[in-house]
């Protein structure tokens, strides 16, 4: 029994970490030539890549560590049976139920950190990639301005005009020109600016901005007194009630990770427990469930017997990842019906049970057709 469990350990979890190893590869080409186009775009700076990167690995680990995790299992689940050394177990008394042991052994671990990656890491990843996009795309965005253009903000309240700009060394940050214009009109008159120097200043929370101007006057005229006045300023500072259109871009990606809670912190989904923020939750405590699940329904799927052996394995992957496939879907539509308040929130247990309930039947299932092919 003891050799029996160190050999089944020691394959999977060298199976793991080459499984591992080339699903992050893939992620990580995927990933990078999907930034890259965002870079060529103008949408994203390429001094956050490598940040952004991180992050995202980090976000998809989970996912990754189940796949993972389960293809290992499954590929020496099947080994063993198409070299007939499950029939030796079996026949030595070891039955496929004695598989679960060493396989929690591996997966429960495995299972822990997925969770802790689900519950407490990725939340905060895609708080820090939301941030960082936000700061670093709205700075990209002001250093193309359009020059000798007149831009409208703030609803049209304010019309910012720059001719002939000439940026300094840091291009996201400051405009110098010989003429900088701003209108602001409001219900009781309207003011001029012109100044030689402009920031555009963005908060790291992306929660408010405003202009800053340097070197310049400002004119006022009052509408109903037609009084005027002419003040001079070193610095001038005014805030923006909606950040500039041209200079902020609306990321699709982005609001749906706002809109599906992704970014928020397992504790303050707690709190608010409104229908989204419980489909949240349900999907960050599916996920290590699903290792779990995952993990025990790759001995029968890799114990199904075929004559020939290469169709056999190929067959058995297939109908591993049909499988999977559909668990991971019915978690999907689980989430979806909480959400809109279709189910109750303890109903988003139910696909586990029942894929643990199937997996030991098939687990019954393919031990008595092992012990008839053993008397045959």
């Amino acid at each position: 029994m003891l050799i029996f469990k160190r050999s089944i350990i020691a394959e999977i979890i060298s199976y793991t970490g080459i499984t591992l190893f080339t699903l992050i590869i893939i992620w990580l080409s995927i990933l990078l030539m999907r930034l890259l186009g965002e870079v060529s775009k103008g949408n994203i700076e390429i001094e956050i890549l490598a940040i952004l990167v991180n992050f995202s690995i980090i976000t998809a680990l989970p996912i990754i560590l189940t796949i993972s995790l389960f293809i290992s299992i499954l590929a020496t689940v099947t080994r063993n049976c198409i070299e007939s050394e499950m029939i030796i177990w079996i026949s030595n008394g070891l039955s496929l139920f004695k598989w679960i042991n060493p396989i929690l052994t591996v997966s429960l671990p495995i299972a822990l950190l997925v969770a802790a990656l689900t519950l407490i890491i990725s939340p905060w990843s895609y708080d820090q990639i939301n941030k960082y996009r936000n700061y670093y795309g709205s700075h990209s965005q002001f250093s193309k301005l359009p020059k000798d253009e007149f831009i409208e903000f703030d609803c049209g309240k304010g019309v910012l005009f720059i001719e002939n700009a000439i940026n300094d060394s840091d291009m996201s940050k400051e405009y110098e020109s010989q003429n900088i214009f701003v209108k602001i009109s409001d219900y009781e008159g309207l003011s001029i600016l012109s100044a030689k120097h402009l920031q555009y200043d963005i908060n790291q929370n992306n929660e408010s901005s405003s202009f800053i101007l340097s070197q310049g006057h400002r004119y006022d005229i009052k509408l109903k007194s037609n009084e005027a006045r002419i003040i001079h300023f070193d610095k001038y500072i005014f805030p923006l009630y909606q950040k500039l259109p041209i200079i902020v871009k609306t990321d699709k990606k982005n609001e749906a990770v706002d809109r599906s809670f992704k970014n928020i912190s397992t504790a303050s989904l707690i709190k608010n427990y409104t229908k989204p923020a419980q489909a949240q939750i349900i999907w960050r405590i599916s996920i290590p469930l699903a290792t779990i699940n995952l993990a025990i329904l790759a001995i029968p799927l890799g114990s199904i017997h075929f004559s020939n052996k290469i169709s056999g394995q190929v067959c058995n992957f297939l109908i591993a990842t049909l499988i999977s496939l559909i668990y991971i879907n019915l978690i999907n539509f689980s989430c979806i019906w909480i959400s809109s308040g279709k189910i109750k929130f303890y109903y988003g247990f139910l696909v586990h049970i029942a894929l643990s309930l199937a997996s030991f039947l098939l687990i019954l299932i393919s031990l008595y057709k092992k012990q008839l092919l053993i008397k045959g």
